[in-house]
C-alpha cells in the first residue's frame, strides 16, 4: 500500500520546470496588475497554487484584488473589473460571474482568475462571500504541513477519478479547500480513507471543535455531511457535496483499502464505441428517450441546477401518470443540453384506476364523484370509491412532448423555456454519432462498481 502511495505521490508532484513556469506567470500577472491598480489595493495569490496543493494536470491560478474598507461593494465590483481588463489588454479574457463579476485570463494553457474582493481579517465584516478566500488561504498555509501537500494531491486525484472533485453545482463534489481540511483533520490520505470507510449517514467534522455532533446537526439542519469552516463556524464547507458524491467516496474508500490499485488514480478508460453501445441499448429492451436542445448560454452554476430541476419535473410527472422510470441522466456541453429518461413502459393501458376516499368520508366522497364525473365509471371496491378513467397519455414521449410545449404548467424553469421550445426527442441510438452524447451513453450504460 505505502509503496503504491509513494509512486502516485511522485507522479502527482509538480516538476521543477512546471513550478518555474508558474512562478514566472505569477510574476507577470502581479506586474501587469501593479501597473494599473491604485496603491491602496493589494494583490493576493489564493487557491491551490498559493497553498502548494494543486494538481499538475488541473491548474487554476487565483488572484484576489483586496480593496480597503473605504470602498463600497459596488465600487469593488465595478473598479475591480475595470482595472483587471486594463491590466490584460491584448490577452484573451472572459468576464465570468460568481457572486459578482471577475475576469478570467487565458495565457499559455493556464487560466488565471482575477477576483475583486474586500480586504478583511474579521469574518464578521465580510462584504461578499469571496472575501473568505483570503482567510482560507491564510488558515491552510499556517496549519498544513509541507508533507501533507502531497496527501492533498492524492485525495484530489482520487476524487477526480470518481468524478466528484469540485464544488461547482455541476459536480456537487469536494472542493479543494474541503480536501485540505480533511487532510488537516485526519493527518494523511490513508487515515482519511480508514475513517471515511466507517463514516455514518450523518457525519460531522469540526477542525476547531466549535460544536458537539448534536449541536452541529441541529445548527446545520438539513445537512448529512458537515465540515465546519474553521474560519467561519456558521458555514458548512461540505454543503455542496451531494449524497451521491458522499456515498461514492465512502464506498471507494472501502474498496481501495481492501484492494489498493493505481487504477483509482490513473484509470484505463476505454474509448466509447457506438457499435457496442447500440447493442447494449437494444438488449435492455427498455423505453429510452433523449431530449436534446440548444444550450441557452447560461452560467454553469445557473444552468446545471435548472437542468436538474427540469429533469426532476419530467420524472415526477411521468411517475404521476404511472410510467415506471428506472433512471435518468442530464448533461450539457457548450453547444447542447441532453436529458436521458429510461422507463420500463413503452405504453400503458387505455384506462387508469383511481382510488378515492373510503365511503364513510361523506364530504370527500362527494367531492371525488364531482371531480371525476367524466369517468368511464365510478364504483365501490371494499370500503373505497373508485374511478376508471381514460388516459390522456399512453406513451412516455407523448407526455414529455406535451410538457415541452407547456413548460410553465409543469414547473420547468423559465430560463429554459425559450431553448426547449425547439427541443427534439430522440431514441439514444439516433444520437450515438454525437461525440458528447456518445460519452453520456458510455457513462450511463457502462457504469458499474468494480
Amino acid at each position: 500500500m505505502q509503496k503504491l502511495i509513494e509512486k502516485v505521490k511522485k507522479k502527482l508532484r509538480p516538476s521543477k520546470k512546471l513550478e518555474e513556469k508558474i512562478s514566472n506567470l505569477i510574476h507577470l500577472v502581479k506586474n501587469n496588475l501593479q501597473k494599473t491598480l491604485p496603491k491602496d489595493v493589494e494583490i493576493l495569490l489564493c487557491g491551490s497554487v498559493a497553498k502548494g496543493t494543486y494538481l499538475n494536470t488541473n491548474i487554476d491560478i487565483d488572484f484576489f484584488l483586496l480593496f480597503g474598507p473605504n470602498y463600497s461593494t459596488e465600487q469593488i465590483k465595478k473598479l475591480g473589473l475595470l482595472y483587471s481588463k486594463k491590466a490584460f489588454q491584448g490577452f484573451r479574457t472572459e468576464v465570468r460571474y460568481a457572486q459578482h463579476p471577475y475576469l478570467k485570463v487565458f495565457y499559455d494553457n493556464f487560466k488565471i482568475d482575477i477576483v475583486p474582493s474586500s480586504k478583511t481579517a474579521n469574518i464578521a465584516k465580510l462584504k461578499t462571500a469571496v472575501d473568505r478566500s483570503q482567510l482560507h488561504t491564510q488558515f491552510i498555509n499556517s496549519h498544513l504541513k509541507e508533507e501533507q501537500k502531497d496527501e492533498v494531491r492524492l485525495l484530489k486525484k482520487f476524487l477526480d477519478n470518481l468524478g466528484i472533485y469540485g464544488a461547482s453545482l455541476r459536480v456537487e463534489g469536494f472542493s479543494g479547500y474541503l480536501c485540505e481540511l480533511l487532510i488537516l483533520y485526519y493527518g494523511s490520505f490513508l487515515k482519511l480513507l480508514e475513517a471515511a470507510a466507517k463514516w455514518e449517514k450523518y457525519t460531522v467534522i469540526d477542525v476547531k471543535g466549535y460544536y458537539s455532533k448534536e449541536e452541529a446537526l441541529n445548527f446545520f439542519k438539513t445537512a448529512n455531511f458537515i465540515v465546519v469552516d474553521p474560519v467561519d463556524k456558521k458555514r458548512n464547507v461540505a454543503a455542496v457535496v451531494s449524497r451521491t458524491s458522499f456515498s461514492r467516496f465512502v464506498l471507494a474508500a472501502r474498496k481501495f483499502l481492501a484492494k489498493p490499485s493505481l487504477l483509482y488514480f490513473f484509470p484505463k478508460k476505454p474509448q466509447p464505441n457506438s457499435v457496442t453501445l447500440k447493442k447494449i441499448i437494444q438488449k435492455r429492451k427498455s423505453n429510452i428517450l433523449v431530449i436534446s436542445f440548444k444550450n441557452p448560454d447560461l452560467v454553469e452554476d445557473i444552468l446545471w441546477p435548472q437542468l436538474r430541476k427540469m429533469t426532476n419535473s419530467l420524472v415526477f410527472n411521468l411517475e404521476k401518470e404511472e410510467f415506471r422510470i428506472i433512471d435518468y441522466y442530464f448533461y450539457a456541453d457548450e453547444t447542447n443540453c441532453f436529458i436521458l429518461l429510461e422507463s420500463l413502459d413503452f405504453s400503458l393501458p387505455l384506462i387508469k384506476h383511481i382510488q378515492g376516499p373510503e365511503i364513510f368520508d361523506e364530504k370527500n366522497v362527494q367531492e371525488f364523484i364531482k371531480k371525476h364525473k367524466k369517468a368511464l365509471n365510478i364504483h365501490v371496491e371494499h370500503h373505497q370509491i373508485i374511478a376508471i378513467e381514460k388516459r390522456k397519455f399512453f406513451r412516455p414521449e407523448e407526455l414529455v412532448s406535451f410538457i415541452l410545449k407547456n413548460p410553465a404548467k409543469f414547473g420547468i424553469p423559465k430560463e429554459l423555456h425559450k431553448a426547449i421550445a425547439k427541443a427534439s426527442i430522440f431514441k439514444p441510438e439516433e444520437l450515438l454519432k454525437n461525440k458528447t452524447f456518445l460519452a453520456i451513453a458510455a457513462d450511463y450504460f457502462l457504469r458499474k462498481i468494480n
